[in-house]
């Protein structure tokens, strides 16, 4: 019988995160260009953790959602709207039905901030 560690559980975790951070480092390069040449690599790669930090605070996990945490940075500056706002942070502490409805609520209440 095949047995699994925990350490070793955690190494692919590990893998699989540093495959996601690479993904989404090069997608915001091709897609938000300007943007990158004017950050640089390394603080996109930062931003990056950063969101995905925010996204475990706050039970959001998914690639999709992360990705489109991502977006909202870029283009919106989210997370200091968020750190400067009990009002968000609660927002983000509730309990929604799933990690979509959560996401959904949560871009409609920065589109009104």
């Amino acid at each position: 019988m095949l047995t699994i560690r925990n350490e070793q559980i955690e190494v692919f975790r590990q893998i699989e995160l540093e495959k996601f951070v690479k993904e989404m480092v090069e997608q915001v390069e091709e897609d938000y260009n300007e943007y990158f040449s004017k950050n640089g690599k390394l603080r996109i790669e930062k931003m990056v953790r950063s969101i995905i930090d925010f996204g475990e605070k706050y039970s959001i996990k998914k690639r999709y959602n992360i990705a489109d945490l991502i977006v909202l940075e870029i283009e919106d500056g989210f997370l200091e709207k968020v750190e400067n706002s009990r009002k968000l942070q609660k927002f983000l502490s509730f309990t929604f039905r799933n990690e979509d409805e959560k996401m959904d609520r949560f871009i409609d209440v920065l589109d009104k901030n």
